[in-house]
């Protein structure tokens, strides 16, 4: 169980867009992680907000039955566990998607999986590490999640369509902008090689 790349975090330092989890040991000898993304950054627990599976419930089947995946604060997020529990995780350049991706993805669940939240096979971890890769997967339960989407059967068809369209223009756009930043680079290249040579011919004809 775990994560092989994670490093420990400060509040301050949390990005949009980050996948972060907390060891929770409040029901040892059980140990878990409970995953969540940065939706907003802040200077404190209570400024940061995190995208995760929650509730503000009480009780476990209270909780189970009631979990989505909602807007909370860091401060809620940690719930009376230690900040120094917390954990960035991190992944190599090619397995994780651009942070206006990860949130598009977030926005796509925000207010779904009531009813649906499984420890086994539809957790938090499933849900945050689709938002960050596309893919559902759990290291704590060597499992793929219920579905391809989290939370699949709440949502609409409508709703995945957009946006699968909206993050295939973020994705295009994106491939496309290192092209343009290279032409221009180039044309202004051009031109200071040009003016260059007329200041070393103006040199030269006046010398």
């Amino acid at each position: 169980m775990g994560n092989v790349n994670a490093s420990a975090v400060k509040a301050d330092a949390l990005r949009p867009g980050d996948h972060i989890f907390i060891w929770d040991r409040t029901l040892w000898p059980f140990i878990y992680q409970h995953h969540g993304i940065v939706w907003k950054s802040g200077e404190s627990v209570e400024d940061v907000q995190i995208c995760h599976v929650w509730t503000p419930l009480e009780g476990f089947r209270q909780a189970q039955a009631d979990s989505s995946f909602r807007v909370s604060t860091l401060e809620q997020f940690l719930y009376h566990r230690s900040l120094n529990d917390v954990r960035l995780v991190e992944y190599e350049g090619h397995t994780m998607s651009r942070p206006d991706v990860v949130l598009t993805r977030c926005r796509l669940l925000l207010g779904r999986g009531r009813g649906d939240y499984h420890p086994i096979i539809q957790n938090c971890e499933h849900a945050a590490r689709w938002c960050k890769t596309g893919s559902q997967w759990s290291t704590q339960t060597l499992t793929r999640g219920h579905g391809t989407i989290p939370f699949e059967d709440q949502l609409r068809t409508a709703d995945v369509l957009a946006m699968k369209h909206q993050v295939a223009v973020i994705e295009r756009d994106t491939a496309r902008k290192p092209v343009v930043d290279g032409v221009q680079q180039g044309l202004r290249v051009e031109l200071q090689c040009r003016t260059l040579f007329w200041l070393d011919s103006f040199s030269a004809e006046n010398d």
